[in-house]
């Protein structure tokens, strides 16, 4: 994974639905808790990063629809190898 990609989970913009159980489990994995913190993570809505600063003072911005784990994947500049690992 790059960091674009970790990004993409870190602030929820991937549909929880569309990520595989074996995807899931390996993060529950790596990060030594349990499953259902990592599935309840990433059913939260996705959010504004705090700090993120607009000119606008009509109008703030809002969280973009999620992305399907396969758009997260391709759209996060992996190569070819490592997107065909994740998917």
């Amino acid at each position: 994974m790059n960091s674009v990609f970790l990004m993409k989970l870190r602030d929820r913009q991937i549909d929880e639905a569309t990520i595989t159980t074996e995807f899931k489990n390996r993060i529950a994995e790596e990060l030594k808790v349990p499953l259902q913190v990592v599935v309840e993570h990433l059913c939260c809505p996705t959010e504004i990063p705090p700090g993120v600063y607009f000119k606008s003072h009509e109008k703030k911005p809002q969280a973009r629809a999620k992305q399907s784990f396969a758009e997260a994947v391709q759209s996060s500049g992996l190569t070819p190898e490592h997107q065909a690992y994740l998917l």
